[in-house]
């Protein structure tokens, strides 16, 4: 009876770890390794019981002992958070390698569970570089930041969206993503990242001049921007750093402080232009000058746009034989012009109306002067030109040094105060919108558009007066060349 006992006992102890140590597959494997290992191990010393009946205490007693070591391992093995494996989380960030600043791109996460145990409260926290605008998504993101509650053991989900991102051109930046979530109670962490070189602008500037001007004449140019991408680009700046011997006139589009424009929104396959004139002087003959163009986005105020477009400026091209031996004798020679344009020389539309000049209608004009003293000092300058009687005065007055362009209606006079001009200051203008409406009477002639500008101004104790004659509508640009008739 004692031996039966004896024997139920070490052949049922294996069968009761595995019933009380079911938690895991783990501990199933490692208690079914001691049920195919005990019963030849006890087979064994049941043999030698029966010949050696004396000392059967001693091996009942080192048998106890193993079978508790054992057991104690398998405890610790099982419950020690050294020793659990970490839960996993697959996850990778699909997105593009290169893409051009401004362009819209896709951007796919990709999270699965591998294991057969469910993962809770996954925190997906997005980290976008600097200038990223979201587009889309088709997980509810507040703030970049999308919550799953569980993923069952082998299940997977992705989140999908779409962004632009603004930034300096040959940049690289860093989209990332942090993954938080928990599996009984410990907490994990895991992060991925994806690399996007910005190569160039969706954006595309042109600059449109005539390529070759006379120095000390006043010549239009032209900016176009154009989007080229798949999305509105809103809130532009666009600055412009002239030339050390060019003026800046006036321009389509009112002007920031700082030589800036201000661009609302260019629509996808849409352009922004602007039209600006100026003059420069040369010191040498066929002096090449270079207009710097920077876009910017007020975003993050970053360039995402630059371009560098020259032209020729030709200053002895305006000067004659007579002109050459009046500047030798008298160094303080004072330039001053007045010009009519519709167009300007590149081909740039200041005007508006019919041209030429229709009966019964409408046709704008734009009227520019400049004064260039760079020889001399002149006090108390102004200019005066009279309107003729069938022409409007509309304004839209732009001037560089001095006080505005003011116009007196009972007196029909257009006056300038500039004030003191300083020697060596360069080329100084004002221009300003008249139009005019043709009548039966002037078919078939020029119309007149300003009477005589006249400069006056002190150098010295004398006084210096300038007269420039009266302006009509035979104009000079290309364009407008022998456009001047009025036509029924």
């Amino acid at each position: 009876m004692e031996k039966d006992n004896r024997k139920k006992i070490i052949s049922t102890l294996p069968g009761e770890i595995i019933e009380s140590k079911k938690e895991s597959a783990f501990k199933n494997i490692y208690i079914g390794t001691l049920n195919i290992l005990m019963p030849p191990v006890a087979a064994k010393y049941h043999a030698r019981y029966k010949k050696r009946k004396a000392g059967h205490l001693i091996f009942d007693t080192i048998l106890a002992l193993v079978i508790f070591v054992l057991v104690a391992l398998n405890v610790f093995y099982f419950t020690s958070d050294g020793l659990l494996p970490n839960p996993e989380l697959n996850v990778s960030l699909i997105a593009p390698d290169e893409i051009m600043s401004g362009e819209k791109f896709d951007a796919q996460l990709l999270i699965k569970n591998p294991t057969e145990s469910e993962i809770n409260n996954i925190n997906v926290s997005l980290n976008p570089p600097d200038g990223f605008i979201l587009l889309g998504s088709d997980k509810d993101l507040t703030e970049y930041v999308w919550n799953i509650d569980r993923l069952y053991g082998q299940q997977g989900t992705a989140l999908n969206i779409s962004g632009a991102v603004f930034s300096e051109l040959n940049e690289t930046k860093t989209l990332k993503a942090l993954i938080n979530f928990e599996s009984g109670d410990a907490a994990f962490n895991k992060s991925v990242s994806q690399n996007i070189r910005l190569t160039r602008s969706v954006l595309e500037l042109s600059f449109k001049s005539a390529g070759s001007v006379e120095g000390g004449k006043i010549y239009e140019n032209r900016v176009v921007i154009k989007n080229n991408g798949q999305i509105d680009i809103a809130d532009l700046v666009l600055n412009v750093s002239w030339p050390s011997n060019y003026l800046f006139l006036s321009s389509s589009e009112a002007i920031n402080e700082g030589d800036a424009w201000i661009i609302e929104s260019i629509s996808p396959g849409q352009e922004w232009s602007l039209n600006f004139s100026g003059v420069s002087q040369s010191a040498t003959k066929d002096q090449k000058i270079i207009f710097e163009f920077k876009v910017y986005k007020k975003l993050n105020n970053v360039n995402i746009l630059q371009s560098e477009n020259s032209l020729v400026v030709n200053l002895e091209a305006l000067k004659t034989i007579e002109e050459v031996i009046s500047e030798e004798k008298d160094g303080s020679k004072i330039n001053f012009v007045a010009e009519a344009h519709y167009y300007s020389m590149a081909g740039i539309q200041f005007g508006y109306g019919p041209l030429p000049p229709k009966q019964n209608m409408t046709t704008g004009y734009r009227i520019f002067w400049v004064i260039d003293t760079a020889e001399v000092n002149l006090k108390e300058a102004q200019v005066k030109a009279s309107l003729p009687n069938n022409v409007v005065w509309v304004g839209n007055v732009s001037t560089i040094t001095g006080q505005q362009v003011t116009y007196d209606q009972a007196a029909r006079m257009i006056s300038w105060n500039i004030g003191d001009v300083i020697k060596g200051q360069g080329p100084i203008s004002a221009s300003f919108e008249i139009n005019i409406t043709p009548d039966s009477k002037d078919v078939g002639q020029l119309v007149e558009l300003l009477g005589e500008s006249v400069l006056s101004g002190y150098k010295g104790k004398e006084k210096q007066t300038i007269i420039y004659p009266a302006l009509n509508s035979d104009l000079q640009e290309s364009l407008s060349r022998n456009k001047g008739i009025v036509v029924e």
